[in-house]
């Protein structure tokens, strides 16, 4: 994701990216709500509609409530399933923010220590450590 984040708004610093990529994470999981308490709406006027001609007992009457009761369970699952992402956006946003306070506090760390060590080995510090890449 850094790469993408990098590439997509080069010269910003992470963190801004970051927070960024959080607020929509967070306002997408918003969405997921709003779609799953207007799907429980709409589940509760099929219901509605189903009690309204329970008494019905014409022909296609029991057609008639099957359908309406699949349609019932169908968008009961159509909730769920809403509700159930909207909890993993809102965790994989928690989450993001929980990484990038990490990785910011590390390089807040980082740096004055390698400052002090700097200091203490000299001036050949950063050629003597080895970069990641090189294991």
């Amino acid at each position: 994701m850094a790469p993408t984040a990098g590439a997509a708004a080069h010269g910003m610093h992470p963190g801004i990216a970051s927070a960024l990529v959080h607020e929509h994470l967070t306002a997408l999981a918003r969405r997921c709500d709003a779609a799953a308490e207007h799907l429980n709406t709409l589940r509760g006027t099929v219901g509605g509609l189903g009690q309204a001609h329970g008494g019905w007992t014409g022909p296609g009457a029991r057609s008639f409530r099957a359908r309406v009761e699949r349609h019932e369970h169908d968008l009961g699952e159509d909730v769920e399933r809403c509700r159930e992402l909207a909890r993993s956006v809102r965790w994989a946003a928690d989450a993001l923010a929980e990484r990038i306070g990490a990785s910011e506090t590390a390089a807040d760390l980082g740096g004055p220590l390698l400052a002090v060590l700097a200091a203490v080995v000299g001036p050949g510090l950063p050629g003597a450590l080895p970069s990641p890449g090189a294991r």
